[in-house]
């Protein structure tokens, strides 16, 4: 799976640019999981806060 131009520009704006290279595993983990929204969004800060993913070098 492929994220799109505006994906990829509003992860980066959001400083999460490095959550498009691990998106399609994220999106298989909640499909297996079967988590709501609301947990996928905690399981991407979680990721974030815990250096999973995080900002870019600028």
């Amino acid at each position: 799976m492929n994220t799109n131009n505006n994906l990829d520009s509003t992860l980066k704006a959001l400083r999460l640019s490095g959550l498009a290279q691990s998106l399609p595993v994220r999106l298989q983990e909640v499909a297996a999981n079967r988590l709501s929204h609301g947990e996928f969004l905690e399981l991407i800060r979680f990721l974030h806060d815990f250096g999973g993913i995080g900002p870019e070098e600028e």
